[in-house]
């Protein structure tokens, strides 16, 4: 393909170096690895696909076998309740006071999709399009949603079929675009993308098939993340009420399981790229996940807000309602008062932490806000954005590693010393942040730059992931939890695009119209609207293409297409369904076109069709669209 692949994390020993086989050895050793290490014992089988294993692992990472075993042995005591060294055990910020992230202004914006606000933060953003760089965390298969691709293969919506890779690199080509056309040198918008063991391979030969969707040789580059060991509880050893951890074997080979997202850390730094980027003049780097497509919508507002206020690292986050299954963002406080950041803190732990650590101001924990009738701390939906000045250094610090957490399953009635099943290490890649202010103190850094901030959007601009399959989405929707799933997150498309519409003052029917799939409501409000990359960048530009709002006229069953950067619209009378595909270079003016057909209709499917169509429970049948293609570049108007 022509992006170059990097198969990160580096350290790699040599097979026949042994010294690297006695260091293994003897870490294993001084941690009672008795049955790990009678399947090592063979000298003569030191090329063998277990000692290959070991050895790749303690050579990429952090302090090697020695070092996982001792991080979790800390992490097992800690969840126990114990500190076995003084010096190493506990949280550091432990006595940092935790706090509403509201309480200051500074920190914490609302960006409506039509204030003023976001308006500002977005035309900030516009202005430093080409300082800026893309990650896609994507080391999962669908297979949770009955499809046997990667993800990233997976449609936005089934107007189109346009995949998520596909969407994400063609809106990242019409930021370029744009950036180039106001700057006098041209420049790129450097794309990585996080793969797995099972991804890998398979994103990477999409991306040739596709030929990387247009983006130029080594603009587009896979970063693939390691596996890490599980580990169970060493038979025996908790008689005494001190369990010891072993290195878990299964069919002569280690258990080995993802470490988390948060590798993505560790692959930009020893991969280099993160280095390279801040080289080649780039200031800020925008991670976001597979298969949330809404969160291009916050793209522009957070580069704004970072540049604003000389952000290291911003939150994008979401209203969250009390004991919701996603992380909070809370502030920290020293005890001194010196120094303030914003933390995010897991949702499985948010609520005892609060009556815990802060029972005076949240004696009931994570509680709803009777005010706003969401919970003081607002979601973290993952789309996050570091600043490289800081990034680069406070990784070299680290070698690209970010805390840890240990959170095994335990068996009931045991005490803690007996897993249901093992257990790995995993790092989260929004724990990041207390890399950075840990750097920030030791450093003596008081200049009040490169904080940690957030900003605050609806989850309807910015979050509808496709993530869970059918049954689960029932279930959640049952008890008024969004389902994130494959329908929902396709009409959640149409609907923020008729959002931006009406953010311009254009008409549309207001009544509403629900349907339910695979016993999974969905908005089937209309009329449905695709806006196809560079077509609506931000709202200013999507102001320029809608030159007279009161003008555009579409009924509820309608349904609009638009792809091409340079299409815009005078008149506009809808009632059924119209494409309009423009390619690069054509510029076409909608004077009037006034269309009515037979349109789009929704049309349900059997359980055994295509997976796409099966995991919503319906198929959007084409049954009448009335289509102008303009594949030459060149001036064209449209007036019928």
């Amino acid at each position: 393909m022509s992006g170059r692949t990097q198969f990160a994390m580096g350290y790699k020993h040599s097979i026949d170096d042994d010294k690297s086989h006695d260091t293994v050895l003897s870490a294993l050793q001084s941690w009672d690895q008795q049955e790990l290490l009678s399947l090592l014992a063979d000298k003569n089988k030191t090329d063998s696909a277990l000692w290959r294993q070991v050895l790749h692992f303690d050579g990429w990472y952090k302090g090697g076998v020695a070092g996982y075993l001792s991080t979790a042995t800390k992490l097992y005591a800690e969840l126990r309740g114990e500190v076995a060294d003084e010096q190493d055990a506990g949280d550091v910020w432990a006595d940092w006071r935790p706090s509403n992230p509201a309480a200051s202004a500074e920190l914490a914006a609302v960006a409506e999709l039509d204030s003023p606000l976001f308006a500002e933060l977005e035309q900030a953003g516009l202005a430093n399009l080409g300082q800026c760089c893309f990650v896609v965390v994507a080391g999962g298969l669908g297979e949770r949603l009955g499809y046997q691709g990667i993800k990233l293969r997976l449609p936005v919506e089934t107007l189109t079929h346009t995949s998520y890779l596909e969407a994400y690199v063609q809106h990242l080509l019409a930021m370029q675009a744009l950036a180039n056309a106001q700057l006098q040198s041209p420049i790129q918008i450097p794309l990585a993308i996080m793969t797995s063991d099972s991804t890998h391979e398979a994103t990477q030969s999409f991306l040739t098939e596709h030929k990387n969707f247009g983006m130029a040789e080594g603009q587009l580059v896979l970063i693939k993340q390691e596996k890490v060991p599980c580990v169970d509880v060493i038979e025996g050893s908790a008689d005494d009420g001190k369990p010891k951890l072993k290195l878990v074997v299964k069919d002569g080979l280690l258990v080995m399981k993802p470490h988390g997202h948060g590798d993505v850390h560790t692959l930009l730094h020893t991969s280099g790229l993160a280095a390279k980027w801040l080289q080649e003049g780039k200031k800020y780097v925008h991670f976001i996940q597979d298969t949330n497509y809404l969160i291009l919508n916050g793209a522009l507002p957070m580069l704004g807000a970072c540049v604003k206020h000389n952000w290291g690292f911003a939150f994008t986050t979401v209203p969250r309602k009390a004991k919701d299954a996603s992380g909070g963002i809370v502030r920290f406080t020293s005890p001194s008062g010196k120094h303030s950041t914003l933390f995010n803190v897991e949702y499985h732990e948010l609520d005892q932490f609060l009556r815990t650590r802060a029972k005076t101001e949240f004696p009931d924990g994570d509680v709803n806000d009777p005010k706003t009738g969401f919970s003081p701390f607002p979601g973290n939906i993952n789309g996050i954005v570091a600043a490289l000045d800081s990034y680069v250094p406070v990784l070299e610090a680290s070698k690209g590693f970010v805390p840890e957490v240990f959170n095994p399953k335990f068996r009931a009635n045991a005490n803690k010393c007996a897993f249901k099943s093992p257990a790995r290490l995993e790092c989260m890649m929004q724990d990041y942040p207390k890399l950075l202010v840990q750097y920030q103190i030791e450093h003596h850094d008081e200049s009040g730059k490169g904080g940690v901030g957030l900003v605050q959007f609806h989850s309807s601009v910015v979050y509808s992931p496709c993530k869970n399959d059918a049954a689960s989405a029932s279930e959640k929707a049952k008890n008024d939890i969004p389902p994130q799933c494959a329908s929902s997150a396709e009409h959640e498309v149409f609907a923020i695009n008729r959002l931006k519409l009406r953010a311009l003052g254009v008409s549309l029917p207001k009544e509403t119209k629900q349907q339910s799939w695979l016993d999974i409501p969905v908005d089937c409000s209309g009329p449905q609207v695709v806006f196809g990359s560079g077509f609506a960048l931000s709202q200013t530009t999507l102001a320029k293409k809608f030159t007279k709002p009161s003008a555009i006229n579409l009924t509820a069953r309608s349904t609009l297409i638009v792809e091409g950067a340079d299409v815009t619209f005078d008149s506009l009378e809808l009632d059924g369904a119209v494409r309009i595909v423009a390619c690069p270079g054509a510029k076409v003016e909608v004077k009037s076109l006034s269309v009515k057909n037979a349109g789009v209709e929704y049309e349900s499917v059997p359980a055994d069709s295509d997976p796409v169509d099966a995991m919503r429970g319906y198929r959007l049948k084409q049954l009448e669209v009335k289509e102008f293609r303009f594949d030459t570049p060149g001036n064209y108007v449209i007036n019928e």
